[in-house]
């Protein structure tokens, strides 16, 4: 009987330490869950106040998941200091972020349910979009001691207009923490490794077309067909097999404007300054070794 009984008050031992051990992992999760939150808060706070009021921001709450190890924004609205147009979001999920201050060296995030109405911006209006909708996400990492820029994605998709999604590598790039205008003066020095755009229209590029067929006075039909004769002509000029390769892509691409992927691979990191310089297609075909696909 002894026995009996050893086991179990040595098995209600087990239960109680688990159940003891579970609370207490509890206690913790929540305890950290908001410490990270108020955190959280009182950062975002501060680099709101240090806009100085030029943007108004505001949000309805943030949480954190500690176990996907990501933050939430919820229910945030942006204007213009004195204009009443807002830009809302539904979420913005931040991933990973450099906590150092001033430029992060590295962000992984992803902002959804992007919401406003067009107005002016970019002649969006002209073309018949009366409000956007839409995702973004940004995902890069700067290495300052390599000075190499990695953009691992950048994406922006709206459900009425097209989704366009672009990656690069770049080096000899040195972004100033207290000088941003170092980086734009030195950018012709900047090394081209790779990059790659791909787009998938929804409606955009058809209406760009018929907005230029308008403002040329021709009928959307005779537009494209001028714009495919030039490039049929860049095509014969050079007799340059590789450059013909793309621009036939890219001929494809106006005649059916669906999906468009373009790709740069150099043999050997190109300098900015270097491409502009440069002044006719065929020569920046060849030097960034482009593929187009469709």
């Amino acid at each position: 009987m002894g026995n009996f009984w050893d086991e179990i008050l040595a098995e209600k031992r087990i239960r109680v330490i688990t159940i003891t051990i579970v609370v207490i992992l509890i206690a913790v999760y929540f305890g950290a869950k908001l410490y990270v939150e108020q955190a959280a808060k009182k950062r975002i706070d501060n680099a709101i106040a240090k806009l100085g009021g030029a943007v108004n921001i505001d949000y309805e709450d943030i949480s954190a998941d500690l176990l996907r190890l990501n933050m939430h924004i919820e229910g945030v609205s942006v204007s213009q200091a004195g204009q009443k147009e807002k830009v809302n979001i539904t979420d913005i999920v931040i991933y990973d972020i450099d906590p150092g201050s001033g430029i992060p060296s590295y962000i992984n995030l992803e902002i959804n349910g992007i919401r406003g109405n067009v107005g002016d911006l970019g002649g969006l209006g002209e073309l018949g979009y009366n409000t956007i909708e839409g995702d973004i996400k940004l995902d890069y990492r700067y290495d300052g001691k390599k000075r190499e820029f990695q953009l691992n994605k950048f994406r922006c998709s709206a459900a009425e207009m097209g989704a366009i999604e672009t990656s690069f590598h770049l080096g000899n790039v040195h972004i100033e923490q207290t000088n941003i205008l170092a980086l734009l003066f030195g950018y012709p020095q900047i090394l081209l490794h790779q990059a790659t755009l791909n787009y998938k229209d929804n409606s955009l590029v058809p209406r760009l077309f018929e907005s230029g067929a308008k403002k040329n006075g021709q009928g959307l039909s005779d537009f494209k067909l001028e714009i495919m004769q030039k490039i049929d002509q860049m095509i014969s000029k050079k007799g340059d097999e590789f450059a013909a390769e793309t621009l036939r892509a890219i001929r494809g691409f106006i005649d059916d404007p669906k999906k468009i992927g373009i790709s740069a691979s150099p043999q050997k990191p190109v300098p900015i300054g270097l491409i502009q310089g440069l002044k006719d297609f065929q020569s920046i075909s060849k030097l960034l070794n482009l593929k187009i696909t469709k």
